[in-house]
């Protein structure tokens, strides 16, 4: 792994869209729980001194938006991960074709990917 630097953008890569909602409010639910979750990660990392980019919350700024922006938000996500050192990936990230995507551009584009191993190992120096 290559060496980040304090102060480094990271990349926050996980399930947004819940796969097993079997209602309408699990759906709710759970994308929350992914929300809650990545926002837990980028909370880690900035206590590293990390800068962390988080596209999940972006789940605030569509929940206000009347227009579907739904194929808007990959251009999005991708060019704010193309401005990043690293990429961390989630536990939940192989459940997502999003940050399946992400983890392949992050690679072709030769950013440090980091997965939450990683973090634990950062947390104990």
């Amino acid at each position: 792994m290559s060496k980040l630097a304090k102060g480094d953008l990271v990349y926050v890569a996980g399930s947004y869209t819940p796969t097993n909602a079997k209602t309408n409010h699990d759906h709710v639910r759970f994308t929350q729980w992914n929300v809650d979750k990545a926002i837990d990660v980028g909370i880690r990392l900035i206590r590293l001194r990390f800068v962390a980019v988080i596209p999940h919350l972006s789940h605030y700024i569509q929940l206000r938006m009347v227009e579907d922006f739904a194929e808007g938000w990959y251009k999005y996500d991708n060019r704010l991960l193309d401005t990043c050192n690293a990429i961390l990936m989630m536990d939940n990230w192989r459940e997502s074709k999003g940050a399946t995507a992400e983890y392949y551009r992050a690679k072709n584009n030769g950013q440090i990917i980091l997965h939450m191993n990683d973090l634990v190992e950062m947390e104990k120096k």
